[in-house]
């Protein structure tokens, strides 16, 4: 349904809504739902897009996976010309879904690929950079390239803030990175000025440290998910394994279980991917029951067949419309505004509706 591929992303704002003390990391997790027919489209359950949408997008996904195919930037460059009223704002939309779905994945080689294949398209087209420009702003993205993240990681002298600056910008400190910043140094001892000179081989060497940190972090998340991925395969009662690992299902395990379950579907593995799917099932079906309530109403409301059936479901659930609850509502709204996801918001403003109107129904005081 339409409203699963909103929840997750409804989760996380949800969260941000929620008083710290009320916060669990199990429920930071996206919940990504999986069969083997969706499988394909799952890198697509971006905001707003619908099963509908995605399937009037096929012709979409089909010339993004031809273009992804070609190698050589000339052959780019004809089929970006060939194509190009076909890359319109649905193109681009596709494409920067899968980008920041891998750089919340932390996929850094495969996000970096994506962001260049992603900006040669949009300068060889003729509405691209207008189109990726919006799409980045709606979405709150601030995209990074080699030479802005130099100049912020320059500037930067807080630790935490240098860490995060090369986590978040991490696909782009490969070879060219450090061949840009050795090439200024050069450029500065040939002048004479050593003292800027000595500043940027420090820099260059802490940058190195901290690059290093990082790869270092990524190596033990994925590893200590593949080895949970392992142990539920193999556990008589996963049941019960899940519900002592409830803390541990984060994007790093979705995202891997997900790829294991599109290597065993290729591989004709049937069985081992319908596993797979069960597994993400049961885990996302107990992260359900612990979330708190609010969450679990607007969740039950989100995947209501029709819009009809609002309005009963928040009847059946007058106690939980609360001044909060509807703060809460508030709060989302105002997120989703910002980022201009107008199919979340409508969804959102329906339901919002139909809960003003029985907070204030439950307000009214009859007298004889």
């Amino acid at each position: 349904q339409d409203a699963q591929k909103i929840i997750g992303d409804l989760t996380n704002k949800l969260m941000n809504s929620l008083p710290p003390e009320e916060r669990k990391s199990y429920l930071f997790t996206p919940k990504t739902f999986l069969s083997l027919d969706s499988l394909k489209k799952a890198i697509l359950e971006a905001d707003g897009i619908t099963e509908e949408m995605l399937q009037a997008q096929a012709a979409k996904v089909k010339l993004l996976e031809e273009m992804l195919q070609t190698r050589e930037p000339t052959q780019l460059k004809k089929l970006v010309e060939e194509y190009n009223a076909e890359l319109d704002q649905q193109f681009f939309e596709i494409l920067s879904a899968t980008i920041f779905n891998a750089i919340a994945n932390n996929a850094n080689e495969q996000a970096q690929g994506l962001l260049a294949f992603r900006q040669m398209v949009a300068e060889w087209s003729s509405q691209g950079k207008d189109i990726v420009a919006e799409i980045d702003k709606k979405a709150g993205f601030q995209l990074m390239n080699p030479e802005t993240l130099l100049d912020d990681l320059k500037q930067t002298e807080d630790d935490e803030e240098f860490m995060d600056l090369i986590r978040a910008g991490k696909p782009l400190i490969d070879y060219t990175f450090f061949q840009n910043l050795t090439s200024q140094i050069d450029a500065l001892t040939t002048q004479g000025n050593k003292a800027e000179a000595e500043k940027l081989k420090a820099l260059r060497s802490r940058i190195l440290n901290a690059s290093a940190q990082v790869e270092e972090e990524n190596r033990k998340i994925i590893a200590r998910a593949t080895q949970l991925l392992n142990e539920l395969m193999q556990a008589s009662d996963p049941k019960t394994l899940i519900s002592e690992k409830i803390d541990q299902f984060d994007d790093t395990f979705f995202a891997i279980l997900a790829a294991n379950a599109q290597d065993a579907e290729r591989q004709g593995q049937k069985d081992v991917a319908q596993k797979l799917i069960n597994l993400q099932d049961q885990i996302m079906s107990i992260i359900q029951e612990k979330m708190p309530p609010e969450m679990r109403l607007l969740n039950q409301l989100l995947q209501v067949e029709s819009p009809d059936l609002i309005k009963p479901t928040l009847e059946q659930n007058r106690t939980l419309i609360t001044p909060q609850f509807m703060e809460l509502l508030e709060r989302v709204k105002a997120s989703l505004e910002s980022r201009g996801q107008q199919a979340l918001l409508s969804l959102l403003m329906n339901i919002q509706a139909e809960a003003k109107d029985l907070q204030q129904d439950s307000s009214v005081i009859l007298t004889p």
